[in-house]
């Protein structure tokens, strides 16, 4: 330990590029030096590192642990959210730290989870859309994970902007343009469900509004198809990692 504590913190660094996400956690944990140079180095937080495809630690709680340690930096521009099992808010933990450097998103979930996620997704986009015509400031991700009930109830005291359901939501939308988009670079957001084949995609409600919500907060319209490429690397990572449980 004494060893490790006494390496200059420019070789920690290259260090932790041969470490996984649980590896990288418990060097932080060694002492405070080492957390403050772990967290605020963004060298450290690749794509690669960043939640392993399929990891079953990689919970809301995880997320919320971990993500807002992570200082904000423009090195992360592709996200993969695989087969990881969070709910609606830890996707939203997520966006909120690195909404403002990603230029893709791969997304894969079941029905019920890109269901959910369409649904909060929905209501934060017709609260961006509200406070701009209030001429308010808008809120981020995490704020509305942390109390969604309460910007839920904000629109619904509007009627829903006039539309009078969430579901027509979706028309106003389709000709609103935010100021400031929260997907400040997203150009690509790809996302699947785990429940049906690759085939079958293309008819599911969830991904075609989900698609639509993310080129709606990034102000543009996005690509949504993966290249054979691009599934190859989903489906193999570049390194294997141990689950964060072991």
């Amino acid at each position: 330990m004494a060893v490790l504590t006494s390496l200059d913190d420019s070789v920690l660094i290259r260090l932790t590029f041969s470490l996984d996400l649980k590896d990288i956690i418990q060097l932080s944990r060694v002492n405070m030096r080492l957390q403050k140079l772990v967290y605020n180095s963004p060298e450290v937080w690749t794509t690669d590192v960043l939640f392993p495809v399929g990891d079953r630690s990689i919970t809301d709680q995880f997320i919320r642990f971990l993500v807002p340690r992570i200082t904000r930096h423009y090195g992360i521009h592709a996200l993969r959210l695989v087969n990881l099992p969070l709910t609606w808010a830890g996707y939203l933990w997520i966006f909120d730290q690195f909404a403002h450097s990603v230029d893709c998103i791969d997304l894969t979930a079941d029905d019920n989870s890109l269901r959910d996620l369409a649904r909060h997704l929905l209501i934060f986009a017709g609260n961006l859309a509200m406070l701009q015509n209030d001429n308010k400031i808008p809120i981020t991700f995490r704020q509305y994970a942390i109390d969604e009930r309460e910007y839920t109830e904000a629109l619904i005291a509007t009627d829903y902007l006039g539309q009078r359901s969430l579901r027509d939501l979706h028309r106003l939308l389709s000709s609103f343009t935010l100021d400031d988009p929260p997907f400040e670079r997203l150009v690509q957001f790809r996302v699947s469900s785990t429940d049906h084949p690759a085939n079958h995609q293309d008819k599911n409600e969830h991904i075609h509004e989900l698609q639509m919500l993310a080129s709606f907060l990034a102000g543009r319209k996005l690509s949504h198809k993966r290249s054979r490429e691009d599934e190859e690397r989903i489906l193999i990572p570049k390194h294997p990692r141990r689950n964060l449980a072991t």
